[in-house]
């Protein structure tokens, strides 16, 4: 009776713990590439805080290593490399590096922008705890950015509009979302908008907007620890107790 009191106090305490630690990665999705760019850093500073915000949101607060896949100047110029090198973190331009998932998952955030991989792959990754940063806009052939990336973004609440929008210049932030911290404005320079597939998923949201179309949009599927979990852990420390002073 004694082992089998233990083995089950052994078991609950671990699932415990594994619940509680539980999370999936998360999706930044900006309509536009050129916020990161060196035109972007000299138009609208505060992206450096906006690229520092987003690796930490990432990361937990912890220093991060991340891929930028990409080839476009959205994620391949000189000022987010030295902002991010300059936070602590790895930084890593490349699109030839090997994208099996167990090779991703080495990395903290991938970063996108006019190219993708394969989508099962990089849902894969979500969903074993990566993250991924998307910047769309990057092409002005109709419907491109969306058919290249909404097979990943849908599968994950959101979606990217076929067209490509007029949004241009500095625009002020309003959202309260960490990842704005500090940051007053960006710039932009034509993207296409993101929508949600279903606006009452608690998962995705829109942070900001252009009159009622979206430009910056997250996922993120931190996994709270369930109530009714807290109170089995609960229970458990308390039967500890309860035998302790029974065989005292």
């Amino acid at each position: 009776m004694k082992k089998k009191f233990v083995t089950a106090l052994a078991m609950g305490l671990f699932m415990f713990g594994i619940v509680g630690m539980a999370n999936a990665g998360k999706i930044v999705v900006n309509h536009d590439e050129w916020t990161f760019d060196n035109t972007g850093f000299s138009r609208a500073p505060d992206a450096e805080q906006f690229a520092v915000n987003i690796a930490s949101w990432f990361t937990g607060g912890s220093t991060g290593n991340f891929l930028a896949y990409s080839s476009n100047h959205g994620l391949t110029e000189s000022l987010l490399a030295q902002t991010m090198t300059n936070a602590g973190h790895y930084w890593t331009v490349s699109t030839t590096v090997d994208t099996s998932l167990s090779n991703l998952l080495q990395y903290d955030g991938i970063y996108f922008a006019g190219y993708t991989i394969d989508k099962d792959v990089l849902s894969d990754y979500v969903e074993a705890g990566g993250n991924v940063y998307l910047a769309a806009g990057t092409t002005w052939t109709s419907g491109a950015n969306a058919n290249a990336c909404n097979p990943f973004l849908n599968e994950f609440g959101l979606s990217l509009s076929s067209s490509i929008n007029s949004v241009t210049g500095v625009r002020s932030t309003t959202s309260d979302h960490q990842i704005f911290n500090g940051v007053e404005s960006l710039y932009y320079e034509n993207g296409n908008f993101i929508n949600e597939l279903n606006p009452s998923n608690p998962h995705t949201n829109i942070l900001e907007y252009s009159g009622s179309n979206g430009m910056i949009a997250i996922y993120d599927n931190t996994v709270p620890i369930p109530g009714a979990v807290w109170l089995l852990g609960s229970g458990l420390i308390g039967l500890v107790g309860v035998r302790r002073r029974l065989h005292k």
